[in-house]
């Protein structure tokens, strides 16, 4: 059970923070290539890859959630997810990341907490957006029928803004238009003990 009824919250990062991130996505990138495509590109970042900026930022995420009402276990680092997006648009584009739940997802046994980082979204892009679907119950990542689709919260992703928030909500990036970049990085962290899979 959580120990808190907040479901998620918005917040300014930091500058300290900030300059971190935008360290981590350099390194993470690194030697890549750009796609000939407008496509989503993401990053999961492996115990292997740790670097100093993606320790800082796993355990500024760790105590962030605990401070704000978000509990989450003791950290284990091979055991958590870091993730780099970056979405190249020209034009319309719907986001890889449909309407889902962070539960039982990149870390398949687990229920987690998360923290969204905007790094980046270019004045030139439309839409972009996290829209939260409160009262959306899904079945593997499927909306369940006569499930409420119609309550939803739009949080508007600017640049140097993070959202926290429990990984049983349903959500979704909206569909962008325009031209330019969007980057963001994802935590995502244990809320509680290792539990079974509503799969198992």
């Amino acid at each position: 059970m959580l120990t808190s009824e907040i479901k998620w919250l918005r917040k300014e990062i930091p500058l300290k923070i900030l300059g971190l991130l935008g360290v981590l996505f350099a390194e993470t990138i690194n030697g890549s290539t750009e796609p000939d495509d407008p496509e989503d590109d993401v990053w999961m970042l492996e115990r292997a890859s740790q670097t100093e900026s993606y320790s800082k930022i796993v355990d500024y995420s760790y105590q962030l959630l605990n401070s704000n009402g978000f509990s989450v276990a003791e950290i284990d680092y091979d055991d958590l997810v870091v993730e780099c997006h970056k979405y190249n648009i020209n034009g319309p584009h719907q986001p890889e990341f449909t309407m889902h739940t962070d539960d039982y997802g990149a870390i398949h046994d687990a229920r987690v907490h998360t923290v969204i980082y905007s790094l980046q979204k270019d004045p030139t892009i439309t839409g972009g957006d996290l829209i939260i679907y409160p009262n959306a119950q899904l079945d593997h990542n499927v909306p369940v029928e006569n499930t409420d689709l119609t309550t939803c919260h739009r949080f508007e992703v600017d640049a140097g803004i993070m959202i926290l928030m429990r990984g049983d909500l349903a959500h979704a990036v909206e569909e962008m238009g325009g031209t330019g970049i969007r980057r963001s990085v994802v935590v995502q962290i244990r809320r509680d003990l290792y539990v079974e899979s509503e799969d198992e």
